[in-house]
């Protein structure tokens, strides 16, 4: 029984997960379609139209969830629109002078806010605490900060909660995923956990993107360390302390939500 509600309990958190970033995904496609039809000629702009709302219309969809016999009582189709954002391929934007140059302190301030609230309790892979101090370590003197662990950790984060914002600041979106590419390279065939950390929140951001090349790429290396690490068996057969066997299991659950 108590195995049972473990899967029950997985697969419900990874439907949340994955409600959250359709919502995300059918907005950005929304917004390129609207960027296309300007390419069309009036007539075949009505028709694209069209086509657009009876595909992704939330009465449309709520029709097609009907049509496989399921309830759509309590059902809100409206929240799968009500995010908008953009996708900024790097080669996009210019690319800044400073690649380790600190992002301004009110956008960090509020990427930290919104990813602990927002994404956190979907992907728990950091612990809060220990990052906060990370971070203000890092506010306190940005130069300092080498070592790529903490810049890939940092930047993800300010990513993964900058990209899913109302409006994206792609500037600075572009400029934090340029370091934390840098950083995670560096440090990718590492058999760390905290290696695992980044990587699976490289994952997160990845999906939102739509980078599934590069999702494929991490996804692998990603599911390869978890084994290496035993993070698939039981803890109890390791010795390590209450913090470090709680991260392991939240982010062996959290590479398995995000593993679909």
């Amino acid at each position: 029984m108590g195995l049972q509600k473990k899967i029950f309990s997985a697969y419900k958190h990874r439907r949340c997960c994955w409600e959250r970033i359709i919502r995300i995904r059918i907005s950005w496609v929304l917004r390129v379609e609207e960027r296309l039809l300007v390419c069309l000629t009036p007539q075949q702009q009505g028709s694209r139209r069209k086509d657009i709302m009876l595909t992704y219309h939330p009465d449309a969809f709520k029709r097609k969830v009907q049509e496989t016999g399921k309830s759509t009582v309590g059902f809100n189709t409206d929240a799968f629109l009500n995010i908008q954002g953009e996708s900024t391929t790097v080669s996009q934007v210019s690319t800044p002078t400073a690649t380790s140059s600190a992002p301004p302190r009110m956008f960090s301030d509020r990427c930290v806010n919104v990813f602990f609230q927002e994404w956190a309790p979907l992907f728990p892979v950091l612990h809060k605490p220990s990052f906060l101090r990370l971070y203000e370590e890092y506010v306190a003197n940005p130069e300092e900060m080498t070592d790529p662990h903490k810049l890939a950790q940092l930047n993800l984060v300010f990513g993964i909660a900058g990209i899913s914002s109302n409006l994206p600041e792609r500037q600075l979106i572009v400029a934090c995923e340029q370091q934390w590419r840098s950083a995670l390279e560096t440090v990718l065939m590492d058999n760390t956990l905290v290696t695992l950390q980044c990587l699976v929140l490289a994952l997160v951001y990845c999906i939102l993107k739509a980078d599934y090349t590069r999702l494929q790429h991490y996804k692998g290396i990603a599911v390869g360390l978890s084994h290496r690490l035993g993070l698939h068996q039981s803890q109890k057969r390791f010795s390590f302390g209450a913090l470090t066997t709680e991260t392991r299991k939240r982010v062996f659950w959290t590479l398995y939500t995000v593993d679909w």
